[in-house]
């Protein structure tokens, strides 16, 4: 499995994270009409600075509630 197929699944697909995944959509769609691997990777350059950063830590709050890297 390619690693970005992974990173798809574990960001949008796999169902043990469905109610993190909420959390991060939740906070997601305030900043963000539309969400995908990319920006969650490296920002929107169409998104400030401060929405950027706030994508970011939406992002790290989701890897970290997954408790995939412990």
């Amino acid at each position: 499995m390619s690693s970005v197929k992974s990173n798809h699944h574990y960001l949008f697909e796999f169902p043990l994270y469905n109610h993190i995944r909420l959390t991060l959509f939740d906070k997601l769609r305030q900043i963000l009409s539309s969400v995908c691997l990319q920006t969650l990777h490296f920002g929107d350059d169409s998104k400030s600075l401060s929405d950027n950063k706030r994508v970011f830590e939406a992002d790290h709050s989701f890897i970290i509630a997954s408790k995939r890297f412990n």
